[in-house]
């Protein structure tokens, strides 16, 4: 099944799979986002240096803080919706300016988690 989802304002066709395992199949458009952030492992940036959860979730872990240097890739933080994890990851090189979310806190889809330099 292909289906479209808007993340962040960008839309990306997703196709989904049928395993046959009725447990992994969402029942709902959050879940069908959920599940292809999930998969994804990165965050909604508005550009590469202001990064907004992609989903409605708890915090987990903060891995950075503000003046470290981190390269492409690198875990950031992690967040958990629905009993899934996903990892919050760096789209380039660079320094992390400030962190606003703090770990056991709630967030809101688009709120600002972190920006870099």
């Amino acid at each position: 099944m292909k289906v479209r989802v808007v993340i962040g304002g960008e839309a990306y066709e997703v196709e989904i799979e049928d395993t046959g395992d009725d447990s992994a199949r969402p029942d709902a458009t959050e879940g069908v986002q959920s599940l292809v952030l999930s998969q994804l492992g990165s965050a909604v940036h508005t550009d590469e240096r202001v990064y907004v959860s992609p989903v409605a979730g708890l915090v987990t872990r903060v891995i950075v803080k503000a003046g470290d240097e981190v390269q492409m890739n690198a875990v950031l933080l992690v967040l958990e919706a629905m009993k899934m994890e996903t990892s919050i990851v760096a789209a380039a090189d660079g320094k992390v300016k400030s962190v606003r979310v703090a770990q056991g806190e709630a967030v809101k889809v688009n709120q600002i988690l972190l920006e870099f330099e």
